[in-house]
């Protein structure tokens, strides 16, 4: 991840290319999200009507990870959002061989192309940003529609004097139990993260060069 200061308008351009999805070559082109509705699933589209039995995700990451990722119910949530914990779980192990990632995936955070293959992101899962500084990862909130998720999450960071934690929104796209398509907008915060939903309203994040860190 680039250290870049958030900006509200490019969660703003992040929805905004979700909800009316994209043609352009190496963007996101998926079917659009419709309206965003926490833990729900609206109509089921490709794999997402298959009549196999949704994954669990069991062995493909920690029980204790699995139960505070895999939060959705339905069997459409499952087979988007399983899938997706895998490689949020990745983040936490620094193990990337169990992301269920379809071999051309691609990831964009911030704007910036940073995995083109699954063998690049599975990679890219035992870097030194992660390793060194990732903590852990709490308040795991799902939007989920059709074959897309949107995950709200805070990351915890170690050993930078500057950052405490890292607020990311992060949209995912499932095709037939595989992820390929992941788009990431993240905060570096100078002050732990209090929640990942700031129901009343409050600061969730002082991002850094806002005043402080």
């Amino acid at each position: 991840m680039k250290r870049t200061r958030f900006l509200p308008a490019v969660v703003a351009a992040l929805l905004l290319a979700v909800a009316v999805g994209t043609t352009a070559a190496g963007a996101p082109s998926a079917s659009a999200l419709g309206s965003l509705g926490s833990g729900s699933a609206s109509s089921s589209a490709g794999s997402l009507g298959s009549s196999e039995p949704p994954p669990t995700g069991e062995g493909l990451m920690s029980d204790e990870f699995r139960a505070k990722c895999v939060t959705v119910e339905s069997d459409a949530e499952l087979r988007v959002v399983v899938p997706a914990c895998t490689y949020l779980a990745a983040i936490v192990s620094h193990d990337g061989s169990k992301i269920l990632a379809a071999p051309d995936v691609w990831r964009i955070e911030n704007g910036a192309n940073t995995a083109s293959s699954a063998e690049e992101l599975k990679a890219s899962m035992g870097n030194d940003w992660f390793t060194t500084y990732v903590d852990g990862m709490r308040d795991i909130r799902w939007y989920v529609s059709g074959d897309q998720a949107i995950a709200y999450y805070i990351l915890d960071i170690k050993n930078s004097p500057a950052i405490k934690s890292v607020q990311i929104t992060e949209r995912f796209k499932v095709t037939d139990g595989l992820i390929d398509e992941i788009e990431a907008v993240f905060a570096y915060c100078s002050t732990t993260a209090e929640n990942a939903a700031a129901p009343d309203g409050s600061d969730i994040c002082e991002p850094l060069g806002s005043g402080q860190g």
